[in-house]
């Protein structure tokens, strides 16, 4: 067969947060199981926190972006977020020298940005165990902040391993 068909997206998946207390593993281990999903290592006694999440299909990920607003967001600023340095202190004079047109497309890019990660996680994380309501209402009360936003790019890292390879590397 020459065409590739989409997997199911009934199937669920467990994962934790890289920052949970409850692993013990170190940085490079933990990049690994953010690449596989695999060699998770849990402190003795420890119980970390579990988010179910599932694939989405095609259909869905463009839903989420199209919620996000995909056709209102900046390309101009789709461009400059793809050329923004890495290094911490050459990101900020980047920056600092963009003109006020360049950081309002930078800034509504980075907002769209947001908003797509938000709704990826609104369709693809089913629960969060051992907690009640809202996930996505959950998930921001999460302290300290750096944990909520690892927490959100994680699941929306996790979220896309899992849609978009094929069943056998699932």
């Amino acid at each position: 067969m020459a065409l590739f068909f989409s997997t199911t997206t009934d199937i669920t998946y467990d994962v934790v947060i890289t920052c949970d207390p409850a692993l013990d593993m170190s940085e490079d281990e933990k990049s690994s199981y953010l690449r596989t999903g695999e060699g998770i290592k849990i402190k003795e006694g420890q119980v970390p926190t579990y988010f179910v999440i599932k694939p989405l299909s095609p259909k869905e990920r463009e839903n989420a972006e199209l919620k996000a607003g995909a056709y209102t967001r900046s390309e101009l600023g789709r461009i400059l977020w793809s050329e923004e340095p890495n290094d911490y202190k050459e990101k900020a004079y980047w920056r600092e020298n963009l003109n006020e047109m360049e950081k309002k497309a930078l800034a509504n890019y980075e907002k769209y940005i947001s908003n797509v990660y938000e709704e990826m996680i609104k369709a693809s994380v089913i629960s969060i165990k051992g907690i009640d309501g809202d996930v996505w209402e959950n998930l921001e009360k999460i302290r300290p902040d750096q944990y909520r936003i690892r927490t959100i790019s994680e699941l929306v890292l996790h979220t896309q391993r899992i849609s978009l390879v094929s069943q056998e590397g699932k």
